[in-house]
């Protein structure tokens, strides 16, 4: 999603930092959410919305992960 025209402008829209992460850096806090096998064939990580929500917001999570339509959306706190 590095390059996603729609996220980044989305971001710029909020004024927000778009900030993506490594499969890797992921790969740490995936456990923490239901995986997918398709996102862990296409990227290399079962979860992507919730990790990077939990690094972002250091764990601050709003509420449930939204899935809808194929897209996911995880909402966090960030300070």
């Amino acid at each position: 999603k590095k390059g996603e025209p729609g996220l980044i402008q989305l971001a710029s829209c909020c004024r927000v930092p778009f900030k993506t992460f490594t499969a890797e850096a992921l790969r740490e806090f995936e456990h923490h959410f239901p995986g997918s096998g398709f996102v862990r064939k296409t990227v290399g990580v079962g979860s992507v919305s919730g990790p990077a929500a939990w690094l972002l917001s250091q764990g601050q999570l709003l509420g449930e992960t939204l899935r809808e339509q194929g897209v996911t959306i995880t909402l966090g706190v960030a300070h």
